[in-house]
């Protein structure tokens, strides 16, 4: 059998309450790994998910074969729980900083660093603002 966190309810009873708190909640979503608060003839129970994140697992109205957070009733929509899924907004170009479009020319910048200078012959030090280089 593979993990599933589940409350369901046989018969007349309510789906029962799930509340998860985690960093992250991570599931192999072909594994079947589900978290379910299902009933058969009566209504849905509750899932309270607070994560920063949530991978390979989804809220869907009813089970599947894939991993899934439910909270459904046999008896229609209408009787269905509820799934509360809270994650924080994160909006991935948020603090991003633009980078300049003006492109700057490196070989002009090396021609006249010491490095360059110091592949040629060795200048008269009297000469100004050669001295550092030598």
């Amino acid at each position: 059998m593979l993990p599933s966190i589940t409350t369901n309810a046989t018969g007349n009873s309510t789906g029962g309450n799930i509340t998860i708190d985690t960093n992250n909640l991570v599931a192999v979503p072909k594994e079947n790994s589900d978290i379910s608060a299902n009933a058969e003839n009566s209504f849905g129970g509750r899932v309270i998910i607070n994560a920063s994140g949530i991978f390979g697992t989804q809220f869907r109205l009813e089970p599947t074969p894939s991993s899934d957070i439910t909270a459904s009733s046999a008896r229609g929509s209408e009787f269905n729980g509820v799934v509360q899924l809270n994650t924080p907004d994160v909006n991935p170009s948020q603090g991003l900083t633009a980078l300049p479009t003006n492109i700057i020319d490196t070989s002009q910048l090396i021609a006249n660093s010491c490095i360059a200078r110091s592949k040629r012959p060795k200048e008269n030090s009297s000469s100004p603002g050669t001295a550092a280089c030598q």
